[in-house]
């Protein structure tokens, strides 16, 4: 994941925690994996690793 998908990524977990939504490892494996889904570059239907975290 470069830099910018991070720092996307690092935003959208920061909203949710301003309106108060705790996020899981899995939930964040999957708010990552559907980030990468909407840039094209990986398949919806696929997970991201426990080595990702």
């Amino acid at each position: 994941m470069t830099q910018e998908k991070e720092e996307t990524l690092i935003e959208r977990i920061t909203t949710l925690s301003h309106v108060g939504y705790g996020l899981t490892n899995a939930k964040l494996k999957q708010l990552a994996g559907e980030l990468l889904h909407e840039l094209g570059r990986k398949p919806y239907n696929t997970t991201m690793s426990n080595t990702w975290l």
